[in-house]
């Protein structure tokens, strides 16, 4: 099974290719199959941040991948043999498992069986007990075992292979770390944007976004941020200008702090301008060089009471927060429609808009949202 130069420098960047392109593994390992004239090529990374992925060749079942995972790698004899080989390297399967003693067992009879499998040739890059990466090439047991011939085959390839997994784990991590950073984000009460070398936003948290749908101070005109009053549309402009004109210098000394006005009713923004270094990649694609980060703080207008304040935070109606404060205070169903002179099925249908904007099924857990909110806006209910 001779492989001419051209052929391997074909293989050798698809493997590549599919480092980029995770969607071209399939392509990669059918192609390295054919060669091997292999029925199946199954790639595996295990505890990478916690999260093993499998990559499997489009010519064994869709789902095989996922079987192996998560039942048939902890009954796979071949990992017990394999653990004893000193990575990197190449392991027939007839040389760490007896193939009659393989044929008695579960992983056989009920995994590689039914799909036409039985000689295996492992190529293994990483057995630490912490991580391991292993790409496996199995056969129909009437094509005869795996030659030499096929290892040396697989030799030539070897390097590329290892390269690809260890770039493959490396992309994983950062896409892992990346997810935690933006999730860590989201959860922050203040709103954090991030602009790119365009001038655009390149980047929202929850927060920021929930701030822009309302757009009472701020909006996203054009994919750039903008101030709804004139005077500190223009300000924040500049700030984020001047950032952009420092990126040339190492050391930027570009942003500062405005106040962003905010239409009757609604509470204004404190926003904070800062330069920012480096290049940032997160988990969503974007990695177009940001310069800048805004980060956006409520301006908590005093309420006059804690009625008006539950109406400015959950958009509740007049009755709804009247309601939601008598519950808030510990007076019962019961006890609310009669100081409000109501049948309990209209209380009944208040709290059911009560549990809808607050995104709460229960009276307790209603309950400590209201007491939660209103003691971030400074009113709070007295014992």
């Amino acid at each position: 099974m001779g492989a001419s130069e051209s052929d391997l420098d074909q293989l050798i960047a698809g493997i590549y290719s599919a480092v980029l392109d995770p969607s071209r593994w399939g392509a990669c390992l059918d192609q390295i199959s054919a060669r091997l004239d292999a029925g199946s090529g199954i790639q595996v990374l295990a505890n990478t941040c916690g999260l093993p992925a499998v990559v499997v060749s489009s010519n064994i079942e869709p789902d095989a991948g996922h079987r192996y995972l998560t039942r048939f790698r902890t009954v796979d004899p071949y990992m017990k043999g394999i653990s004893q080989v000193k990575a990197p390297g190449i392991v027939a399967g007839s040389s760490v498992v007896p193939y009659s003693d393989l044929m008695k067992g579960e992983y056989y009879n009920d995994f590689l069986k039914p799909q036409n499998l039985h000689w295996q040739l492992s190529l293994i890059f990483e057995l630490d007990g912490l991580q391991s990466s292993y790409l496996t090439f199995q056969r129909a047991r009437a094509k005869g075992d795996f030659s030499e011939e096929d290892a040396q085959f697989l030799a030539r390839l070897m390097p590329h292979l290892r390269t690809a997994v260890q770039v493959q784990r490396q992309l994983l991590v950062n896409q892992r770390h990346s997810q935690m950073l933006e999730s860590a984000l989201d959860d922050l009460e203040r709103g954090v944007l991030i602009i790119g070398r365009d001038g655009k936003v390149i980047y929202m948290n929850r927060t920021a976004q929930t701030l822009v749908q309302r757009g009472a101070a701020v909006s996203i005109k054009g994919g750039r941020l903008r101030a709804t009053d004139q005077s500190a549309d223009r300000e924040l402009r500049a700030l984020i200008a001047a950032c952009h004109a420092d990126e040339q210098y190492a050391e930027r000394r570009g942003g500062g702090i405005i106040s962003l006005p905010a239409a009757e009713q609604c509470d204004g923004l404190r926003a904070q301008v800062a330069p920012l270094c480096g290049e940032v990649v997160l988990a969503s694609g974007a990695a177009s060089h940001p310069v800048v980060t805004v980060i956006l703080a409520s301006v908590f207008r005093p309420p006059a009471n804690r009625s008006e304040a539950l109406q400015r935070i959950y958009a509740f109606t007049p009755a709804e927060s009247t309601c939601a404060v008598l519950l808030a205070e510990g007076s019962s169903i019961d006890e609310v429609a009669e100081t409000l002179g109501l049948s309990r099925n209209t209380i009944r249908a208040h709290m059911r808009s009560l549990y809808s904007k607050t995104n709460t099924h229960r009276q307790g857990a209603l309950v400590a949202a209201l007491h939660r909110e209103l003691a971030k806006s400074g009113s709070v209910f007295m014992p």
